[in-house]
């Protein structure tokens, strides 16, 4: 669990082969807890799980959905974003087995949050190679 500022978290579920060095399978959750930090769960327990005052903004999985012809430049990694969170999902070019995808969905939520205060999530960064800031996001 990573907190970020305007009550934004981002929840982060990997499957690690590091015999093959890859990432087998991932989740990925950007949500607003809705709650102060005193009251919002221990993180195993936020991420796992809904409540009525969590609100997901989008997410990112790796369960294959290969009739889905939308997806199929980007299978299996896809973006599931509003409306309709669960079944509208979009390809996401920018997640992979073979590298670390934190930056990325660091770089994600930061640029989502400039300027409106309010994130985007129909927004996408498609720059990679953006250095990924190095100081306490929530600051």
């Amino acid at each position: 669990m990573i907190l970020f500022p305007d009550d934004l978290i981002l929840c982060v579920q990997e499957f690690l082969n590091f015999e093959l060095q890859v990432i087998e399978g991932y989740g990925y959750e950007v949500s607003r807890s809705g709650v102060s930090d005193d009251k919002r769960p221990r993180s195993e327990e936020y991420c796992r799980a809904s409540y009525p005052e969590k609100e997901k903004l989008w997410w990112y999985d790796s369960f294959p959905h290969p009739n889905d012809p939308l997806l199929a430049l980007t299978h299996p990694h896809h973006k599931h974003i509003h409306p309709d969170i669960k079944h509208h999902r979009i390809p996401t070019p920018n997640l992979t087995f073979t590298a670390p995808n934190l930056p990325f969905l660091i770089r994600e939520i930061i640029a989502n949050r400039k300027g409106s205060g309010l994130p985007n999530p129909h927004r996408r960064i498609v720059n990679q190679d953006a250095d990924c800031p190095n100081r306490d996001l929530r600051d």
